[in-house]
């Protein structure tokens, strides 16, 4: 009778090969969680450290299998999201959710946050200790990216139950770190007073002779009109232009994008909806006129050559039209957030329609996106003095004493 096969979680004898320069090789196979039939094999010096080293290594080894854990040696964090991310486009060809914008915002995040701190790490090395090590790792000591932070960890969160079930992991070890506290800033809005010089600045810069122009106030005014993100506008083409109803409309159902090796590309709304949005008058009378001046273009906002423009040319035309009005730097505090002009005329509908109709303005699928991220606070003063004053009567002020 031949003799018995390992067991699961069982080694078998350990045997030694000495190697030309000397040192030695240990080696053993084991029986994985999966009943496969593994070889477990170390280098050192001597026979004495060989042997250290390989019994050091299979206890390791064992507790993964006594967890459940399998196939992490030699797999790597970074071929984990490799593999995660071709999964997620798959998936979103397949079913068009996640969407690709967020996928490649998501894989921007692992390329700059993660990858180069914890890309190399072996999976059958990750403990939660490290990766709590990872994410306290970003935030800066006077708080900045904090925001960066706690995305990440929904991010290795999402890739973590992924390695799951193929055994990399024994469990969602991304859900198990420490959560990390962060309070979003309050929405800010633009001043009516700010605004007009801004829109001021942009309409010297536009008028300029010397050259043709990015025509960033035509721009900036549409996204005022309609709350859309500057995407949406720069994606926004004559077919979705309606001038010649009673209420002039647009209907917004697309947005520029870029990927890397893809270029810029015309994608769906961050959303995925499409809205039919009214035109206050000054907004048609901008649309009317640009299409007074229509080229072949299929685009309202376009290069020379008919294509729209890159986000980061507006941005880039943006940051030359203010370089001179260094009293309005606070307003984007020295930089262009396009986002700060949806807020404002998002705010604005809340105040004068209600919750309800900001929401609907700003294409959100529930109040709480919108009263949170993008309605500025309410701090009108409280003013119910008259009831308060119909219950106390006084015929004059009561004053102290005069010491």
């Amino acid at each position: 009778m031949g003799r018995p096969g390992l067991r699961i979680g069982e080694r078998g004898k350990i045997t030694y090969f000495q190697l030309d320069d000397g040192s030695w090789r240990a080696r053993c196979y084991y029986r994985d969680s999966r009943g496969l039939r593994r070889e477990l094999t170390v280098r050192e010096s001597t026979k004495g450290r060989a042997t250290t080293a390989l019994k050091a290594k299979w206890h390791r080894k064992s507790q993964d299998i006594f967890n459940g854990r399998l196939g992490g040696e030699g797999v790597t964090l970074a071929q984990v999201f490799d593999s995660w991310f071709e999964h997620l486009e798959k998936k979103s060809r397949r079913t068009g959710h996640p969407r690709l914008r967020s996928i490649n915002d998501d894989r921007y995040v692992v390329k700059n946050h993660v990858l180069p701190v914890a890309g190399n790490w072996a999976m059958d090395e990750i403990t939660v200790g490290k990766l709590n090590e990872l994410l306290w790792s970003i935030p800066t000591t006077d708080g900045c990216l904090m925001a960066t932070a706690r995305r990440v960890q929904t991010i290795l969160s999402r890739a973590c139950a992924y390695a799951v079930a193929p055994e990399l992991l024994p469990f969602n070890m991304g859900r198990e770190t420490e959560r990390i506290q962060y309070k979003a800033p309050e929405p800010s809005v633009i001043s009516a007073e700010d605004l007009a010089e801004v829109r001021e600045v942009f309409r010297r810069w536009c008028d300029h002779p010397t050259r043709e122009r990015t025509p960033i106030l035509d721009i900036i005014d549409l996204m005022l009109a309609t709350g859309c993100r500057i995407s949406e506008v720069l994606a926004l083409s004559w077919d979705k232009v309606h001038l010649d109803d009673e209420v002039p409309w647009i209907l917004v159902d697309a947005g520029t994008n870029y990927e890397p090796g893809k270029g810029l590309y015309i994608d769906t709304t961050k959303s995925g909806k499409a809205l039919r949005i009214a035109l206050p008058t000054f907004a048609a009378i901008i649309l009317r006129r640009r299409l007074d001046a229509r080229t072949d273009s299929d685009f309202v906002f376009h290069t020379a050559t008919g294509r729209p423009y890159y986000l980061s040319s507006v941005e880039r035309s943006v940051k030359y039209a203010m370089a001179d009005a260094d009293h309005l730097s606070h307003v984007w505090n020295g930089g262009f957030r396009s986002h700060s002009l949806r807020k404002t005329v998002i705010t604005a509908v809340e105040r004068r329609h209600g919750l309800a109709a900001a929401a609907r303005q700003a294409g959100h699928s529930d109040e709480y996106t919108t009263r949170k991220f993008y309605v500025a606070p309410n701090l009108e003063t409280i003013d119910y003095t008259g009831a308060i004053e119909s219950i106390v009567k006084m015929e004059q002020p009561v004053l102290a004493d005069a010491a």
